[in-house]
């Protein structure tokens, strides 16, 4: 069995990309913020994991074990006083996860 990361897994996008790995036979971990809800993935046997991808260190530990990486986490706010954050989410992180995946 594959496993698959989905960053993001609590949110819209990654909530309907888990069932569908899932259903193709994938052994699935979802992210999601700290704080943030589980209600569409909750019922679904994933592993779960609420993690800051902004933290250093953090990709590479929950890249880890998995075969298949789906980076689909980020901050969708339009609030100019959130700009330096959604960099950190949308720029940082991803270039992160994306280091830890090659890595």
């Amino acid at each position: 069995m594959s496993t698959a990361l989905v960053t993001g897994g609590s949110g819209y996008k990654g909530s309907v990309l888990v069932p569908l790995l899932l259903a193709d036979g994938h052994e699935v971990t979802a992210t999601g913020a700290p704080g943030s809800s589980t209600r569409w993935i909750q019922d679904l046997p994933v592993d779960i994991r609420l993690a800051d991808l902004t933290e250093p260190g953090v990709a590479p530990g929950l890249v880890e074990g998995h075969g298949w990486i789906f980076h689909v986490a980020g901050d969708t706010s339009t609030w100019s006083g959130l700009r330096a954050r959604r960099r950190k989410v949308n720029v940082d992180a991803a270039a992160a996860m994306a280091d830890a995946a090659l890595a």
